[in-house]
């Protein structure tokens, strides 16, 4: 789903499922099975502090912040677009996060935890939690807040839950390197990453169990500077034909189950490689999902929607590739 931007000229289009996003002044993808960091391009505003994808857009956004404010913008991953949105009146924030609801919340260096109007930069102070030194916060699928530390002595490695009712912290445990954990992201299926190495250090991804903290390194990224990471949690993604004959015809089938509360999975077959959309509509036609819209290769495959944040009712799921086009129909019952 495009994202236009009135008086800007810019469009802004969903992050891709299982895309590890990384950024500091320039925009980059990073591959885990190879923990290589790819420059996409250079961002026009300079370093962005912390990344957080909107629901159900999931476009990506930024935030840049100083002693005194912090600047919200808005990130197209494709062109390195982006544009200022909003300031918030509060400074040393470079941890934020959308709720599966789509409500944003950020968090101070001084421990605070607020919500954020991303339309008007408003903000409501949701409680604190003494000594944490917030670096970055990140949902999991479930909608557990996490939050990762940066203070400047003890407890760097640090992993916290963050209740979002009052903005009290348990200590979920550390990495075990002593090291702040500049950024932590959860994909799809749970598995929540972190970056590692302030500048000048080389930037190190890690792999970090959400049930006691403890870290393991994927591998270095190459580069140093990165600020933060973000990858989708709605989408989860998968392969079914490996070692099997490709599909002979393009297919779209069934979600199951159906009716679902809140997620599905949608299937189809790919007999060839090329440019596919997967989007998800309302009973009015509305669109309110883009699950894919890129170079697929072929085979069987499934996707997962995550419908969280939307009301119970029929949606439509379309599949469009080359000159194939099915359209399916899913109810949400909540």
């Amino acid at each position: 789903m495009s994202i236009p931007l009135v008086g800007v000229g810019l469009e802004f289009t969903p992050a891709q499922p299982g895309v590890i996003y990384a950024v500091a002044e320039s925009l980059y993808t990073v591959e885990p099975a190879g923990a290589l960091a790819v420059v996409v391009g250079s961002l026009c505003l300079g370093q962005v502090d912390g990344l957080a994808l909107r629901p159900p857009e999931m476009t990506l956004h930024g935030i840049r912040t100083s002693p005194s404010s912090s600047t919200l913008c808005c990130i197209d991953h494709c062109t390195c677009g982006a544009s200022s949105l909003v300031t918030v009146p509060v400074g040393n924030m470079r941890a934020i996060a959308f709720s599966p609801s789509g409500t944003l919340l950020g968090a101070t260096k001084e421990g605070l935890l607020l919500r954020i109007n991303p339309e008007t930069g408003d903000t409501a102070r949701i409680g604190s939690s003494a000594g944490i030194v917030y670096s970055s916060l990140s949902f999991s699928p479930s909608g557990q807040l996490y939050g990762s530390v940066q203070p400047p002595l003890f407890n760097k490695d640090a992993i916290y839950t963050v209740d979002t009712t009052d903005g009290s912290t348990t200590l979920v445990g550390k990495t075990g390197d002593n090291l702040a954990t500049l950024s932590i992201a959860f994909n799809a299926r749970g598995e929540l990453f972190g970056l590692k190495g302030t500048s000048p250090q080389e930037n190190t991804l890690v792999m970090i169990d959400p049930a006691t903290g403890a870290g393991s390194e994927i591998g270095p990224l190459g580069v140093s500077g990165l600020q933060a990471i973000i990858v989708r949690t709605d989408i989860v993604e998968s392969s079914g034909s490996e070692g099997r004959e490709l599909p002979l015809e393009y297919a779209l089938r069934p979600n199951y189950p159906n009716p679902f509360n809140p997620t599905t999975t949608i299937e189809f077959a790919l007999p060839r490689s090329g440019y596919i959309m997967l989007k998800v509509y309302n009973i009015l036609g509305e669109k309110v999902e883009t699950l894919l819209a890129r170079d697929h290769a072929a085979g069987t495959f499934t996707v997962t929607w995550d419908a969280a944040g939307m009301p119970s009712g029929v949606y439509f799921y379309r599949l469009i590739a080359e000159e194939f086009v099915q359209t399916r129909k899913a109810v949400l019952m909540r």
